[in-house]
């Protein structure tokens, strides 16, 4: 039988081993954290980016169309409405929103779309500002929301846009 010395045995006390389980449980925790807080902010960004880049396309498609145009229908001068009628070439180009959703006709062409299934568009006003011996001016009211499908608070993310475009002659 062979003699052991326990003062050179090399091991882990209990304690030691408590500890240890200690701090690699609290580092996990830290890092599950961290790593929970960045996804929410990656999921807030990709909301308010695409309201955001949602809202730069159909202000762009608005004002280009109206800056196109010859005369505006409606609203007339002074009153507001969520439908824009513009003149353009004799054809009358309307944009009207449904249940949400921002669309646009050009003459006797079919309904097109503009905003995506990712936004709702909450409300839009078109206030004709024209004054006298001007071409035309409509104030744009926009209020776009992110559609957040799984109900997390964080997605909530709504944005209202002003723009005031006029007719170039």
């Amino acid at each position: 039988m062979r003699c052991v010395d326990n003062k050179k045995l090399k091991a882990f006390t209990l304690i030691e081993v408590l500890l240890y389980v200690a701090l690699i449980s609290i580092f996990t925790l830290v890092l599950a954290s961290f790593w929970g807080s960045v996804n929410e902010i990656n999921a807030r960004n990709k909301a308010m980016s695409a309201v955001n880049t949602e809202a730069a396309f159909i202000l762009n498609t608005i004002s280009r169309s109206i800056r196109t145009a010859s005369a505006i229908n409606t609203p007339t001068a002074g009153n507001a409405s969520s439908t824009l009628s513009l003149v353009k070439s004799a054809n009358p180009t309307v944009f009207s929103i449904n249940n949400g959703v921002l669309f646009i006709q050009e003459g006797a062409n079919p309904t097109v779309q503009l905003s995506s299934n990712q936004v709702y568009v909450n409300s839009l006003s078109f206030t004709n500002v024209t004054n006298t011996g001007t071409a035309g001016a409509v104030r744009i009211q926009l209020e776009l929301a992110y559609v957040n499908e799984s109900g997390k608070t964080v997605l909530d993310y709504s944005q209202t846009i002003y723009d005031t475009v006029s007719i170039r002659k």
